[in-house]
């Protein structure tokens, strides 16, 4: 039995959705507001030096909750992402109102997880 979510790239992109959206699935709140901005925001209380060494690339300050991980740019910007097995991403860029989803069956072509935040990097 699988470890993980198996689903198309569709429902991937709903959920990215729900997310952008805190929670609101066209005028219905399905999912508390409240705990989806806990859940995708940084957690300021957490120290950084218990992050990696490799959390603190360039401009921004990568962070880690509720199963999101996420960056904060020098403009007070963010952009946060679920990151699953074989390189199956959804990555939400909540200023430009963009989910962008990555599906695969393999990390043979996967060059890694930094190649998402990149793209909403040019998109920002």
């Amino acid at each position: 039995m699988p470890s993980r979510l198996i689903a198309r790239a569709i429902d991937y992109a709903r959920f990215g959705q729900l997310m952008l959206k805190e929670g609101n699935w066209y005028g219905d709140q399905v999912i508390s507001k409240d705990w989806v901005l806990e859940s995708t925001r940084e957690n300021k209380s957490i120290p950084r030096d218990i992050y990696p060494k490799w959390f603190g690339r360039s401009d921004k300050r990568i962070y880690y909750n509720y199963q999101w991980w996420g960056h904060v740019n020098k403009d007070s910007t963010f952009h946060f992402y679920a990151n699953g097995n074989l390189g199956q991403n959804i990555y939400i860029i909540p200023n430009k109102e963009t989910v962008i989803v990555h599906c695969g069956n393999s990390l043979k072509y996967y060059s890694g997880d930094f190649d998402l935040w990149d793209v909403g990097l040019l998109l920002n």
